[in-house]
């Protein structure tokens, strides 16, 4: 009903996303496949750093970061700044003072 089949006349609607039989959004296994992808496609430090963001699920600071991973913090900078941003896996928000990663 209000679906058209094929090419033609018909009537269109949105996918309903509410489907009670559409499989629910598991995040330890979009987690465990975004880690996968990660390490294709980034090194060993860029996968650490998002690997802790993603275990911890909340706002960090590059410094607990630093010390949560055993990196110095001008690496982990270097890191987020130079590739986890500009790819967008990464967002910035700046305090009064220093800076914060998200």
């Amino acid at each position: 009903k209000g679906k058209g089949k094929g090419r033609g006349k018909g009537r269109f609607q949105t996918a309903d996303l509410l489907d009670e039989n559409r499989p629910k959004f598991d995040s330890m296994k979009f987690s465990e496949w975004f880690r996968t992808v990660t390490v294709m496609f980034y090194d060993m430090e860029e996968t650490l750093i998002i690997e802790e963001l993603l275990r911890r699920e909340a706002q960090v600071r590059d410094k607990v970061l630093a010390q949560a991973l055993g990196l110095p913090l001008h690496q982990v900078r270097k890191k987020i700044f130079q590739r986890l941003i500009p790819d967008g896996l990464v967002d910035q928000e700046v305090e009064n003072q220093g800076g914060s990663i998200t």
